[in-house]
């Protein structure tokens, strides 16, 4: 057992989590054996994992550069989210966050209309102003998710969406919420899910960013 000064239920679920964590980091240590820490990462992380989401992040600052300047209409920049998520790129290939699905339901199908465009990009817009505001960035989220609800969306995709958005913008504040993968993530930490079936809301993003922090 690990020492805790709190009352006996919340030591037993504060030391479930820290035997889970233990266990993870282990795993994570045993599959790869030369990482030291994220600044040196070894050559198998960077390989599998660093090298590819840091030049995903590098391609997707170029499209907010142009959301931001707001010299090209709505369409415009639809279609060249697009071709972000659905097209090889030079060295990356495909990017594998969103899967052909949720591609297809966004792109063909919920921003069919030229108004569910104007929509959209004032949505991204707000969500990827000042992304180091946590509450007000939770905020948008939600306000994204229930937007994409609203005109057909799933539950998941208030998770996928806005979060994908956010963790090209601002990696170092942001995670991407895949949600299968990543409620079974936070079960082995001994943590609420999300839940399937359960739009994120301002509240739950704010505690998943709370639990990835500690």
């Amino acid at each position: 057992r690990f020492p805790c000064p709190f009352r006996s239920s919340d030591c037993e679920e504060e030391n479930r989590q820290v035997i889970n964590i233990n266990t993870l980091v282990e795993a994570f240590h045993k599959r790869l054996p030369d990482f030291e820490s994220f600044d040196n990462p070894g050559s198998e992380l960077r390989e599998q994992e660093l090298d590819y989401k840091r030049a995903l992040v590098a391609l997707f600052a170029n499209w907010v550069d142009k959301l931001r300047a707001a010299n090209e209409g709505p369409e415009k920049l639809v279609e060249q989210l697009k071709a972000f998520f659905t097209k090889p790129h030079e060295g990356v290939g495909v990017q594998n966050f969103t899967s052909w699905r949720n591609n297809g339901r966004l792109f063909d199908e919920i921003l069919e209309s030229p108004e569910a465009k104007i929509q959209f990009v004032d949505l991204v817009r707000r969500l990827l102003g000042d992304t180091t505001n946590l509450d007000a960035t939770a905020s948008a989220v939600e306000t994204f998710g229930q937007w994409l609800r609203q005109n057909g969306g799933s539950a998941a995709e208030t998770k996928i969406w806005p979060t994908v958005l956010l963790f090209l913008k601002d990696p170092l504040n942001h995670v991407f919420i895949k949600p299968d993968f990543f409620d079974s993530t936070l079960k082995r930490l001994g943590l609420k899910k999300l839940a399937r079936g359960v739009d994120l809301t301002a509240d739950s993003y704010l505690r998943v960013l709370r639990h990835m922090r500690e």
